[in-house]
């Protein structure tokens, strides 16, 4: 096998001189077989053939005719590129000054004559290993310098950091990513570049895998010079010695912000609406898919409304599409105001919405929103200057009932939808008939009401509430009744949770109050008034802007004093806007209004807030009455309760007292007023007006 050059993978080549034919014959019997070697008799001849086709291996006798080898070798040397070419010099002079020379004209060794085969042998495989040698290290100086540069111009970013992991290099892309200049990251570890995103569980893992594999690359967020936090693809692998230890780390990275922009658009794009920003109905259907797993899981129900924009083609067409686009924009905004923060607002299609319920609280509860979108289109969207008045049309479905899947909700509440159009549109219409028909004697219910209000169709009756010692009427309770023309009398567990829902609870309070305050004032007249009147009050209607400015009117316009007047709260209004509520109590109290605390012990029961609030009784619930003579829980709660009211100097109310064991424990008790069937149901104003001349009872 020929002895080959790495770098150019072809034979070596040697040019041998020598003007003694039988050394060129012992050149090529020893070396022709295993170099390219060509010989010559001058070194003139030599060197011609030399500047044509340059050779690796130069044999030289020193004593020519003409030019010498020695001569040839210094001008060999003189050439540009020839440093790495081996000459050795043939000479039978062994002097050290001789030799001296012969080197310093730009040989490697010399030969001394007379040459032997295997000295010739050994010699040449001697230079040809020198020039390997030199050839390796000029090719891994060149690939150095190679790798420096391409590492230089590399749009990643590159680190090469020692065994300590302390760095040692850094190219400019590095310095473009993080702000830092290599002379501030030379010597530092890399941790200095941690965005502290990652935990050490994290790193553990990371450093497992570089010492253990070799090599780790991921995601993985790193801080700028400037504070910014990015996120990168970072690859670290090993330089390991012939021991196989490591001696260095080469990292590199690149910032992939902009890409994970992008991939946030994309997702962004493939899940939302561009006109809304909604999500659009991929994304709604992934949304429903959990939530009907959760209805699953839970038991609980979900509702989805289908909206679509009644005669929406003839505005768009009308008008122009832009217009239609911000109109579209316009419906979404108002929209978002009427979802909940857990429930889900997408644009499906054209001019559709759907409206994700996640966790339903009644039946009513789709009804409300419905209506609250209904409430919202009354008023007009303003598009070029225009005011444009829309309607929707609506779909109803409850979920688990009228389907299980999402693609079949879809289907049924559209048929809703398309039931709502045709009984003309600006309604809603729910999947399921049995709901749909409590849905529209809600709605029916909800207008009669309305209608009550305008028409002032209630009526009050009148419970006494009697000391529980010489059984006086202190006090009475007005209760409102609704008289329905059609339907009769209402209950009030069916109106009022509906006026309180709708907000129809603060003018009705309002009428109330007036009702109240006029019948007692008339009772007074009469000369058989109790010491005050009691008035239940909702909390909607108790922070109603304007409740105290409402009161006063009231007070002023029946001619009722402020002393002989109570209201009632529930334990509910005390939790709300502490504040605020300190703030209406304290105006209620400068106006000598007694306050009372309804149903106690049933709501949020605090210490606190009767040590902070200006209240006069506490009223103990008729759960709490009603099995006292048998339940020793109620029995203890009861006695709690009159202990405490003592102590904090209130007067004690029992409601729902029915019997006279109940009414003989209660006044053993210490119980102060009495309440219930017992003594008196809820009478109208006549009969009561007859209650109140009994002398029984005065």
């Amino acid at each position: 096998m020929h002895p080959m050059d790495e770098e150019t993978r072809k034979p070596i080549r040697v040019l041998a001189v020598d003007d003694d034919p039988v050394a060129l014959v012992l050149y090529d019997r020893v070396l022709g077989g295993r170099v390219d070697l060509e010989t010559h008799s001058t070194a003139e001849s030599a060197l011609e053939s030399f500047l044509a086709r340059r050779a690796d291996v130069l044999l030289l006798d020193w004593l020519l005719p003409g030019m010498d080898g020695v001569e040839l070798a210094a001008r060999i040397r003189e050439l540009p590129d020839t440093e790495d070419i081996q000459i050795l010099i043939v000479t039978g002079r062994n002097e050290a000054d001789n030799l001296q020379q012969a080197l310093n004209s730009g040989a490697n060794d010399y030969l001394e004559k007379p040459v032997f085969p295997e000295q010739l042998r050994v010699r040449l495989e001697i230079s040809i290993r020198n020039l390997e040698l030199r050839n390796r290290k000029k090719e891994s100086e060149r690939k150095g310098a190679l790798m420096l540069q391409v590492f230089d111009n590399s749009l990643d970013g590159i680190v090469i950091t020692d065994r300590e992991n302390c760095i040692i290099y850094t190219n400019e892309a590095f310095s473009r990513i993080t702000g830092y200049s290599a002379d501030e990251a030379l010597g530092q570890t890399p941790a200095f570049l941690s965005s502290g995103f990652h935990s050490d569980a994290f790193y553990r893992q990371l450093w497992e895998a570089i010492v253990n594999r070799g090599s780790w690359k991921g995601e993985i967020w790193n801080k700028r010079k400037s504070g910014d936090i990015y996120p990168e693809w970072l690859e670290i692998s090993t330089v390991r010695n012939e021991e196989k230890e490591i001696t260095h780390y080469i990292a590199h990275f690149s910032d992939i912000s902009q890409k994970k922009q992008n991939e946030e658009q994309l997702r962004y794009l493939a899940s939302y609406d561009t006109l809304t920003g909604l999500p659009n109905r991929s994304h709604f259907m992934e949304i429903l898919e959990r939530s009907l797993m959760r209805a699953r899981e839970s038991g609980e129900r979900g509702s989805i409304l289908f909206l679509d924009l009644d005669r929406f083609q003839v505005i768009n067409d009308t008008l122009s599409h832009g217009s239609g686009d911000l109109l579209l924009r316009q419906v979404s905004e108002r929209l978002r105001g009427l979802v909940g923060a857990t429930d889900t607002l997408s644009r499906t299609g054209g001019d559709e919405f759907a409206i994700l319920i996640e966790t339903l609280t009644g039946v009513d509860h789709p009804i409300q929103i419905v209506e609250s979108v209904m409430e919202e289109f009354n008023r007009p969207f303003q598009i070029e200057g225009q005011e444009i008045y829309v309607s929707a049309s609506v779909g109803i479905c409850i979920f688990p009932d009228d389907a299980s899947d999402g693609d079949t909700l879809l289907r049924n509440v559209d048929m809703a939808m398309y039931r709502a159009k045709e009984t003309g549109r600006n309604t809603y219409h729910f999947y399921s008939p049995e709901i749909n028909t409590r849905a529209f004697e809600h709605l029916a219910l909800e207008a009669s009401l309305r209608r009550a209000i305008e028409r002032r169709e209630f009526l009050l009756h009148f419970q006494p509430l009697l000391d529980a010692k010489g059984k006086r009427t202190v006090a009475c309770e007005a209760l409102v009744r609704w008289e329905h023309p059609e339907l009769g009398m209402v209950s009030p567990a069916r109106f009022i949770p509906m006026a309180e829902e709708t907000g129809l609870i603060v003018p009705m309070g309002r009428i109330i109050l007036e009702m109240a305050c006029s019948a007692f004032v008339e009772l007074k007249q009469l000369s058989i008034a109790p010491d005050y009147i009691c008035v239940n009050v909702s909390a909607r209607q108790f922070f109603q802007d304007g409740f105290l400015e409402m009161l006063d009117e009231v007070l002023q316009s029946t001619g009722m004093s402020s002393e002989n007047l109570e209201l009632e709260l529930t334990e509910s209004v005390f939790i709300q806007d502490v504040n605020l509520t300190l703030e209406l109590l304290n105006a209620l109290r400068s106006r000598n209004v007694r306050l009372a605390i309804d149903d106690f012990g049933t709501g949020f029961s605090s210490l606190s807030y009767l040590k902070r609030f200006p209240v006069d009784t506490l009223k103990i619930d008729q759960s709490f009455v009603r099995d006292i003579h048998k339940s020793e829980d109620d029995m203890a709660i009861v006695r709690a309760i009159i202990a405490l009211a003592h102590v904090m100097r209130l007067t004690i109310v029992a409601e729902g007292v029915e019997t006279e064991e109940q009414s003989g424990i209660l006044e053993r008790e210490g119980c102060d007023i009495l309440q219930g069937y017992l003594y008196s149901r809820p009478l109208p104003l006549p009969d009561f007006h007859a209650f109140l001349t009994q002398a029984t009872f005065r």
